[in-house]
């Protein structure tokens, strides 16, 4: 008989996930959530629902769907699909041609008088760069959108594990993002309005701004800038569903004394399940943001020396804000390394030493064999994220681009200074 009888059961999210009994068929500790129990809004007062993470995510991936470069799609269950088909995709490949129309009358023209004007090394370095700059709008057909599909899995693993959390623990998981989402979402559009107005207003003589170039910064800034907030916000998502977990579980057993064995056992399949999903973050994405590692990479590189080589000739206000966008830079390369080293440490080392503390608290033989269980367990699963098993995205990574990074500078700034028409010859960036 179910805990709450169909015909007595008002609330349909009760009636949905009421079990049979209060033990799943695993042995699990399964909690009901009385509907007086859950969660209402503080904005509107309306029960919230238990997939928090596609709610405060949800104007994230709207962007990313509107700049083509995620094209999947919602169903009413909560589940994310991919069509190759599909309307948001035939929208998706409409504005990536719009794009390259727009790229190649305000660069690709450009380049090539500048090919074809000079050889010396400052000039081809400066359209091999160039072109490496615009190769995040060029490779999202290449690179986002054949992963739109695992994308789409992973959104997807995300529901059924907050489905999963709210039958076994009795509460819906809260990742409390959406404060953030509403700031960013609020202050990434003004910063990247008024940045490129500025850069092209302090760019030349003339103080005019060239639209369609301002369109295509703007493009390639949306995809930038909200690529990286969505796994910032994604890995967040991942800490912030572990010290749910680990919140709750302390919380049981110091409720459920009597059903220790079940409360851990309980949380150690929760536990897989959010260790899984840390590791998908990475092989769902891995070209994704493996290449948007390397753009990073080159146009910081670029944009390091480009500022260093002609800061040593003149002081101007373009060149101040380049600097400018080279800190912003290296610190969304920071943010994307350090979100997944703290996913992975929150997922591990921090419920482990939690673990470990509570299991030698404990006298009870059969307890602290079920603690020695959920640490192997730790073991046998680690949350890394990896891209592919080909890196490990963390600090130690970050360090070791940064490491590289002066390395090649040392080198370029070595052809600069022994090239010998390159003295007094400066070259802007705005093309």
């Amino acid at each position: 008989m179910s805990v709450f009888p169909a015909s007595n059961t008002t609330n349909g999210f009760v009636r949905e996930i009421a079990p049979i009994s209060l033990f799943g068929p695993r042995g699990q500790f399964v909690k009901t959530i009385p509907s007086n129990e859950i969660p209402r809004s503080k904005l509107t007062g309306v029960k919230e629902s238990p997939n928090s993470f596609n709610r405060d995510l949800n104007p994230i991936i709207k962007v990313l769907q509107l700049a083509g470069i995620i094209p999947i799609t919602k169903t009413a269950r909560g589940m994310w699909v991919y069509s190759p088909f599909s309307p948001l995709m035939i929208y998706s490949v409409c504005l990536y041609f719009t794009m390259l129309v727009i790229l190649w009358f305000t660069t690709g023209v450009k380049l090539q008088e500048l090919m074809a004007t000079h050889r010396h090394f400052n000039a081809m370095f400066f359209v091999f760069m160039a072109v490496s700059y615009f190769l995040i709008i060029l490779a999202i057909p290449f690179v986002n959108w054949p992963e739109a599909n695992s994308i789409a899995h992973y959104l997807s693993n995300w529901t059924r594990f907050q489905e999963k959390y709210c039958k076994m623990t009795g509460r819906p998981l809260n990742l409390g993002l959406r404060r953030k989402v509403c700031i960013l979402m609020c202050v990434l559009p003004v910063l990247i309005f008024s940045f490129e107005v500025i850069y092209q207003l302090t760019n030349g003589d003339e103080v005019w701004v060239d639209w369609w170039v301002a369109v295509k910064e703007w493009y390639l800034d949306v995809v930038r800038f909200y690529v990286v907030t969505f796994w910032h916000l994604t890995c967040g998502a991942l800490s912030s569903a572990a010290r749910n977990l680990w919140r709750n579980f302390r919380k049981e057993l110091a409720e459920s004394s009597r059903h220790s064995l079940q409360v851990i056992d309980t949380h150690r399949v929760l536990w897989v399940e959010l260790s899984r999903l840390v590791r998908q973050t990475g092989f769902a994405m891995t070209y994704t943001y493996g290449f948007y590692i390397l753009y990073m990479f080159l146009s910081l590189t670029f944009f390091v020396y480009h500022t260093m080589s002609n800061l040593a000739r003149q002081l101007r206000a373009d060149q101040v804000l380049m600097a400018i966008e080279c800190c912003v830079m290296e610190y969304t390369l920071y943010l994307i390394c350090n979100a997944a080293n703290n996913a992975s440490r929150d997922v591990g080392d921090e419920i482990r030493d939690g673990l470990l503390e509570a299991r030698w608290s404990s006298n009870e033989k059969s307890v602290q064999k079920e603690f020695d269980k959920f640490l192997k367990t730790l073991d046998i699963f680690p949350p890394t994220v990896s891209l592919g098993d080909f890196t490990i995205i963390n600090r130690a990574l970050f360090m070791s681009l940064a490491t590289m990074m002066t390395t090649y500078l040392i080198v370029l700034l070595q052809f600069n200074m022994s090239s010998s028409d390159s003295q007094g010859y400066n070259i802007t960036l705005q093309i």
